[in-house]
């Protein structure tokens, strides 16, 4: 797929780099919230096998969600990925500006005591405390 031989044994399998992911709440208004994170990883995968960049990368993130506002959630973020240029085959990659979209609709359902699992539970405990109890005086 990516042109070319590889030139020696891929690994398959292995630890890949270290990945943290520090985020913080800038602003709350209402419903809609924005924050940002900075993600970042330590190279400690063997670039060679394919399990790592080879060098630290930081992804400066912005986010934005809209919640309670309408009947789904909004999601959204926008970033730059700054890592060093590398060729894997004849794909070039380096630094890459990066964005996310997500909605979620939440569901009504609860569970409620009416549920007939949950009622025959109910009666397993009352059955059993009543046993340990012992009659009442």
């Amino acid at each position: 797929m990516l042109g070319g031989a590889v030139s020696g044994p891929v690994a398959s399998g292995g630890m890949g780099d270290l990945r943290v992911l520090p985020k913080a709440r800038l602003l709350s208004v209402g419903g809609f919230l924005l924050g940002a994170a900075a993600p970042f990883t330590l190279p400690i995968g063997r670039q060679e096998a394919y399990l790592g960049a080879g060098a630290p990368t930081l992804t400066p993130t912005v986010l934005a969600e809209l919640q309670d506002v309408l009947p789904v959630r909004l999601l959204a973020n926008v970033g730059v990925a700054v890592r060093r240029g590398r060729s894997l085959g004849n794909l070039k990659v380096s630094s890459a500006f990066t964005y996310g979209l997500g909605a979620e609709l939440r569901s009504r359902c609860a569970v409620s005591r009416s549920q007939p699992w949950l009622r025959s539970r109910e009666r397993q405990t009352s059955s059993a405390e009543a046993r340990s109890n012992g009659p009442s005086s």
